[in-house]
């Protein structure tokens, strides 16, 4: 049996595995970008798109935790 790698594409906290990419969970989700939206009764009004960080399945970081659902791991 090989020993599985410390990348995203196995962690706990990688989910929506599209492709080469998924989102790591192991933080709350944070805002990206600022939109202005016009409002012409009042002053404009701006949106912040909150997401999950998209990270490659063969990313690593500090933070890695093996998965424990096994349909997960990708080998």
């Amino acid at each position: 049996m090989s020993k599985i790698t410390e990348e995203c594409k196995n962690c706990e906290f990688c989910f929506d595995h599209s492709g080469d990419q998924g989102q790591c969970h192991r933080y709350a989700p944070r805002p990206s970008r600022e939109e202005r939206i016009e409002n012409k009764q009042e002053s404009d009004i701006k949106v912040y798109d909150v997401v999950w960080p998209w990270v490659y399945l063969s990313d690593y970081c500090g933070d890695y935790v093996e998965s424990t659902d096994l349909e997960d791991v990708v080998e």
